[in-house]
């Protein structure tokens, strides 16, 4: 990146603790945008200490960074040291069960933003452009929020496709800034692990289970065979596939020896009939048959 990227990214970071939104159109790059100034970051130490609700694998020249997606931690956190730290939340991912959690939700962060500058914190939210049903009010009051980067959204076979972005800020300058090309990043990250805020650390309800059963749960969670071979340290994607396979044959078995076990889930029942060689399970199809869901 050209020196006046640079001097922007001091002139923001280096002030004292604030928030910067990411915004765009969905698919041109946001969370990728939001890696890449982790790196930048870094290298020129605007900060010393990262952490996101999404789950940042490390790298040559990056410790992995804090995984946080709940009140509670990113507090202890914000608070652990007198380093300068940057999160980065990926608010428009965040899903609320209901309005009343939503509340919740924003009350916390309506506590937790004006203590930023205690916790040398500064935060990035990313959201979707036009969608401000997604984000806390809180995150755009010009008091707190200084800095806006927009991801142009642009044909997928324009060569600037996901490499351009404009920066607008009232507080530090008069005109808009417009960088392209930006480099793509080069940290691995899972979509699929948090990005869901919550008001206290939740209990891993797979704590306890078998490697191939956490594997084989990623993956039903949308987690490719490449992700899977990322987050596990697992040698190929064809490792990947067997430990999703080993993980089917023991929730099977699970089944077989459970002749009390009862499902109703995605609109399948399970029952137990009776059968002289043996308990079987019995499949009713409610809706879509099972491999069409």
């Amino acid at each position: 990146m050209n020196k006046k990227f640079l001097e922007c990214c001091r002139k923001i970071y280096l002030k004292p603790a604030s928030i910067t939104i990411i915004k765009g159109a969905w698919k041109t790059g946001k969370t990728d945008f939001s890696l890449f100034l982790i790196q930048y970051m870094k290298h020129y130490k605007i900060f010393e200490e990262f952490g996101a609700n999404i789950e940042i694998y490390p790298s040559k020249t990056l410790t992995k960074p804090e995984f946080i997606n709940n009140f509670q931690k990113l507090k202890m956190w914000g608070y652990g040291s007198e380093k300068r730290k940057l999160f980065i939340f990926d608010e428009a991912l965040k899903n609320a069960p209901s309005r009343e959690a939503m509340t919740k939700l924003n009350k916390q962060w309506v506590k937790i933003i004006p203590e930023i500058s205690k916790m040398r914190l500064h935060v990035i939210v990313i959201t979707q452009q036009g969608k401000k049903g997604y984000m806390e009010s809180i995150f755009s009051d010009p008091q707190f929020s200084h800095a806006t980067w927009e991801k142009a959204d642009l044909n997928p076979k324009h060569k600037l496709y996901r490499k351009k972005v404009t920066l607008t800020s009232k507080k530090y300058f008069s005109d808009k800034m417009i960088f392209s090309p930006i480099p793509k990043t080069t940290l691995k990250f899972d979509a699929y692990q948090g990005a869901i805020m919550t008001l206290d650390p939740e209990e891993d309800n797979l704590n306890g289970c078998p490697l191939p059963v956490k594997i084989l749960s990623e993956y039903c969670h949308g987690a490719s065979t490449d992700q899977l071979k990322i987050k596990f340290t697992l040698p190929t994607r064809k490792e990947a596939t067997r430990q999703i396979k080993k993980g089917g044959l023991m929730c099977l078995r699970v089944c077989h020896v459970s002749p009390n076990l009862r499902w109703d889930n995605g609109g399948v029942q399970m029952t137990q009939i009776d059968d002289s060689d043996g308990p079987l399970l019995k499949v009713k199809e409610q809706g879509k048959g099972l491999n069409e869901a």
